[in-house]
C-alpha cells in the first residue's frame, strides 16, 4: 500500500473527530454565555431596584423633614402636614403610593413591594420616623435587601 494514501486516511479521521468535538465546544460556550447573560440581567434588575428604592426613600425623608407639624399615622396612611395641605403615604398591596395634595390622585412611588412599614422611632432626645421597605424578589430563592430609612421632622413648638 502506498504510504501517502495511508496518511490521507489518518487526516480524514482526524477531521471527523474535530467535526464531532466542535458542537460540544460551541454548546458549552453557548451555555456559559447564556448563564452570564442571565446573571447580568439579574444584576441590572437589582441595581435598578436599589436606585428606585433609594430615590423613594430620599423623597420620603425630604417630606418628613419639611413637615410643618408632627407626622401622624391614621390606619395605614402616614399624614405629613405641609402648610395648608398634607402629603400622604400609604402601602397598597404591592406598591407604596403618595398623594401631595387633594387635587391630584395617588401616585405610585414604589412598585413590587413585599413589605412597607412606617412608624415613629422614639429616641432619647428626638422623635424620628422609620420606614422599612423590602421589594419582592424577581425569582424564587433570591434574597432581596431590606432597607430602612430614618428621618427627623422639625421640632414644632406646642400651642
Amino acid at each position: 500500500m502506498n504510504p501517502r494514501a495511508r496518511q490521507r486516511g489518518y487526516l480524514l479521521a482526524e477531521v471527523l473527530v474535530y467535526i464531532a468535538v466542535l458542537p460540544v465546544i460551541v454548546g458549552t460556550a453557548w451555555l456559559a454565555y447564556y448563564r452570564f447573560d442571565h446573571a447580568s440581567r439579574g444584576l441590572t434588575r437589582n441595581t435598578d431596584d436599589i436606585v428606585r428604592i433609594l430615590r423613594a426613600g430620599e423623597r420620603w425623608r425630604e417630606d418628613v423633614r419639611t413637615a410643618t407639624a408632627a407626622p401622624k399615622m391614621a390606619g395605614a396612611t402616614l399624614h405629613l402636614p405641609h402648610g395648608a395641605g398634607e402629603v400622604l403615604y400609604r402601602f397598597e398591596g404591592t406598591r407604596v403610593v403618595r398623594k401631595a395634595n387633594e387635587a391630584e390622585g395617588w401616585v405610585p412611588v414604589l412598585t413590587r413591594v413585599e413589605l412597607s412599614r412606617m412608624a415613629p422611632d422614639v429616641r432619647t432626645h428626638v422623635a424620628a420616623w422609620r420606614w422599612e421597605v423590602k421589594l419582592k424578589p424577581w425569582r424564587t430563592g433570591t434574597v432581596r435587601p431590606h432597607f430602612a430609612f430614618l428621618a427627623v421632622p422639625p421640632s414644632v413648638p406646642e400651642r
